[in-house]
């Protein structure tokens, strides 16, 4: 039997392994495949909304731009018309568009290292939300509003700094996406103040703005050409004084005759939705027999009126319409666009719904017939019972990326990582945080204007809350990137709490033992306080009266003194600390490592920078030396020859007293005198004082042997 060869173990290995970790993602792919060919199968050949669908098919032929709908979807229909094809190939191209956006998601989220199965989760409302597949199969704006919106994300946020190039990009899908939905203007301007936030550099935000600026301004500049005003539509009258008709209380305003008739007659508990008011022949606003441009100007003054004298009213119908978006379930109230319009239809629905009329062809002139296939209509419809987000759940995801905001404020370094690899990883880990936090406040920030702006000017409906699916999903996911995150930070927190930097490597517990130990020093004005210093510990080195094993520092606590060593070198040395003897000020031998030294006033020492000290280092690359239980190391700066020769003097008022008892002499330097000794940096030496090198044992070398001679 054949075996492949080994070098396609590893490249199988890998195949499996990717497929295992995105294997959630897989399945939930499949599922929503699965979905949108079951709607291309049992409903064909589109969805058709009365009023919306059959004004962007009318624009398609871009004669010049409409007062109430921009171009931006209308030209996308222009394009599918160029193939030939029918009216099936538009919710075709929006499903497979649907997928692709799912798709970037998701790789978007791994690639900001967000765990896989829940990258998976966040991409899960966009593929199996009923209501999204029901979006994607109508001839309408939204599912093209929502390719160029994640586009415009995964360009901007994929990288720690994007190229100029990519904001480019991103700037240009969102003034277009502005084109295909008037909200996204809204977003764009919030895009804008994220670019500033990330602190990418003038160049960049200036590339962003022109490419986001550009085609709205050819839009509008279209727009003034054909209707002599500038803007992208000029509906927002209409829109606005639909939306506070149902509250107007005209007793509380100053209205001028030709404003009287724009009040209801009814009851504000009996009168109509808001688009009654915008579409019905027998609204008010549509009876006004004055000209285009004063219509505009009375609706306007007649909302803004109404918004400024009834302030309560308007934010609580304004706010009642917000909570309404994260409900349980999708209930709907009277001044509410029906829900049922947005559902898997029957044969049969009442036409005030809206999407039961006739279909129009691609090319306008035609009208296919609408097809319903059972038994896949009837399982959609009752797939779409529960088959949708529930708004509790978008309400949870909003809470999480607020929070990933609050999270990524500011942190101080903490004491232990202030210097070395510890400050670059904490500065990395910090910017990371702010980073997550930023992107996560862009994104609460787009799904609150795609609910806030409808709520505010237009009406209350299910379908303007289909942009937080994938919106608040993302912002959730990075959240939890940002929780790990808070992890690592409170990691390092503690391990550099933990951490004995002040101490040399290997001498024990920071709290209870000390490698070295500091006596008082003397200036010329008298005694110091006595000041702890942290000096590396050698091998052998005697420290308190007793040797360290291993170059371990003594059992003793810090700031504590052996009582009887120092006795016993003040008696034999007739010397005392602060007495008419000489002390030694320089605390014994001094490092070669340039480590800082107590100044006159006896200031505190500041604390080492942590991590890999520069005697660390130096340790770790001098072999470790074994010169006996009584040995010293030769001190830098003295020949073993010299060091043969030294005797260490007991004779009274002979020598000075050194750190755990030890004594010296002019004759146990090998007869070196306080000038020929050579200086290495000891701040004793500049205020006059006395300093000695460590004295070698009788019979030794400074290489550990026995002298011979």
């Amino acid at each position: 039997m054949a075996t492949a060869p080994s070098g396609d173990v590893p490249s199988a290995g890998r195949r499996f392994s990717f497929l295992a970790r995105h294997s959630v993602f897989g399945v939930l792919l499949l599922v929503g495949v699965a979905l949108r060919l079951a709607a291309a199968v049992g409903y064909r050949p589109a969805f058709e909304f009365n009023g919306d669908s059959y004004a962007y098919i009318r624009l398609s032929a871009l004669s010049e731009p409409d007062q109430m709908r921009p171009a931006g979807y209308p030209a996308f229909l222009r394009l599918l018309s160029e193939t030939g094809a029918g009216l099936w190939v538009v919710p075709t191209v929006q499903h497979v568009l649907a997928i692709a956006v799912a798709t970037a998601l998701y790789a978007l989220l791994v690639h900001r290292r967000v765990a896989a199965p829940i990258a998976a989760l966040a991409a899960a409302p966009l593929l199996l939300d009923a209501y999204q597949i029901v979006i994607e199969h109508f001839v309408m704006a939204e599912t093209l509003f929502a390719v160029a919106l994640v586009a415009a994300m995964v360009a901007l946020m994929w990288s720690r700094r994007p190229s100029v190039w990519a904001l480019a990009l991103a700037g240009l899908l969102l003034g277009a996406s502005g084109l295909v939905r008037t909200i996204g203007v809204a977003i764009g301007l919030l895009a804008f103040g994220y670019v500033v936030l990330r602190r990418l550099g003038w160049l960049r935000i200036s590339v962003f703005g022109v490419f986001l600026a550009a085609p709205l301004i050819a839009y509008a500049s279209w727009f003034n050409s054909a209707h002599g005003k500038i803007g992208l539509t000029g509906g927002d009258a209409a829109w606005l004084y639909g939306r506070v008709a149902p509250i107007a209380d005209c007793d509380q305003l100053d209205l001028k005759p030709e404003q009287l008739s724009l009040c209801s007659p009814h009851p504000v508990g009996e009168r109509p939705d808001p688009s009654y008011y915008v579409w019905d022949r027998n609204s008010p606003a549509n009876n006004l027999d004055v000209s285009a441009d004063e219509r505009d100007a009375l609706l306007r003054d007649f909302a803004w009126q109404v918004i400024t004298r009834q302030p309560a009213d308007y934010l609580r119908t304004v706010g009642t319409d917000l909570g309404h978006f994260f409900k349980p379930g999708r209930p709907v109230g009277p001044q509410d666009w029906p829900d049922a319009t947005w559902r898997f239809p029957t044969s049969d629905e009442p036409r005030y719904l809206h999407n039961s009329e006739p279909l129009l062809g691609l090319q306008g002139d035609d009208h296919p017939t609408r097809t319903i296939t059972e038994p896949w209509a009837g399982l959609l419809r009752s797939y779409q019972t529960r088959g949708f987000t529930p708004g509790p759940a978008l309400a949870v995801t909003a809470g999480l990326g607020l929070l990933a905001c609050l999270a990524a404020l500011p942190r101080i370094v903490p004491a232990g990582l202030r210097g070395g690899d510890g400050r670059t990883r904490w500065h990395e880990l910090t910017a990371e945080r702010r980073r997550i936090g930023v992107d996560c406040l862009f994104l609460i920030g787009a799904g609150a204007a795609v609910i806030v702006v409808p709520a505010a000017t237009v009406c209350f409906d299910y379908r303007y809350m289909l942009p937080l699916l994938f919106l608040l999903p993302p912002a959730a996911a990075l959240a939890t990137r940002q929780g790990h995150l808070l992890v690592v930070a409170w990691r390092e927190r503690r391990d550099a709490a933990e951490t004995s930097w002040r101490f040399a490597s290997g001498t024990g517990d920071a709290d209870a033992h000390s490698p070295f130990e500091l006596l008082e020093p003397v200036s010329a004005t008298g005694p110091l306080p006595p000041v702890d210093v942290d000096l590396p510990t050698l091998p052998g080195e005697i420290v308190g009266g007793g040797e360290t094993p291993g170059g371990h520092a003594g059992d003793r606590p810090r700031g504590s003194t052996d009582a009887s060593s120092t006795d016993a070198s003040s008696a034999g040395t007739g010397t005392t600390t602060g007495g008419s003897g000489t002390t030694d000020s320089g605390g014994g031998s001094e490092p070669t490592d340039g480590a800082p030294r107590p100044s006159a006033g006896g200031a505190p020492l500041p604390k080492r920078p942590p991590g890999a000290t520069f005697e660390t280092r130096e340790r770790r690359r001098r072999p470790p030396v074994s010169l006996g239980p009584d040995a010293r190391m030769p001190t830098p700066g003295t020949s073993p020859a010299a060091s043969s020769g030294r005797t260490a003097s007991t004779g009274a008022g002979a020598g000075r007293t050194t750190p755990g008892g030890r004594t010296g002499s002019p004759a146990a330097t090998g007869g070196e005198s306080q000038e020929n000794r050579p200086s290495r940096g000891n701040p004793s030496e500049a205020q006059g004082a006395d300093w000695d090198p460590p004295t070698m044992p009788p019979g030794r070398t400074g290489s550990g042997e026995p002298t011979t001679g």
